[in-house]
């Protein structure tokens, strides 16, 4: 079961960690926020249903737009706004994962990509990731690199769960 967010960080963040952020140079104050927050991000990817890969893919582009951002944040001076504001970049960052789809060349991969195509029109990131053999893209949807297989027939995926 996840970590609740308000269970993460109970301290309240100080101002003047959030001010010395917009120096880019300040090595030592990044190196303090990383380690105060990486596990607040992760666990809120993780509670998005994410995977720890996915995950750790949040947490860096969380603190690159943390980077690119902290400029323009306004703390309002509101317990936990700064904590609010990771948790909402952090939740868009893990909406904006694509759903990964593993598939063998020929029909099985066009009749995906179609599929793909139409959900990219819905708005739904879709990666469509080719694999030259079939047995590989088994492999990486039990390793959590793919969100679903196109599988090639019953039989082939019963033997493939027996093995």
């Amino acid at each position: 079961m996840p970590t609740p967010i308000s269970n993460v960080d109970p301290l309240p963040t100080r101002l003047t960690l959030i001010e010395r952020l917009r120096d880019w140079q300040d090595h030592e104050s990044w190196s303090v926020f990383v380690a105060r927050y990486r596990r607040m991000i992760e666990t809120v990817a993780c509670q998005r249903g994410l995977r720890d890969h996915e995950a750790e893919d949040v947490v860096q582009e969380v603190f690159q737009r943390v980077a690119q951002t902290i400029g323009n944040f306004e703390h309002a001076r509101r317990r936990g706004a700064f904590r609010a504001w990771l948790a909402t970049l952090t939740m868009a960052a893990a909406h904006a994962a694509p759903l990964t789809i593993g598939v063998t060349p020929g029909s099985l991969a066009d009749s995906v990509q179609v599929a793909a195509d139409e959900a990219r029109r819905q708005g739904i990131d879709v990666k469509v990731v080719e694999f030259t053999d079939w047995t590989t893209p088994n492999v990486a949807l039990a390793a959590g690199d793919l969100d679903l297989n196109y599988f090639q027939h019953q039989a082939f995926l019963d033997n493939a769960v027996k093995e």
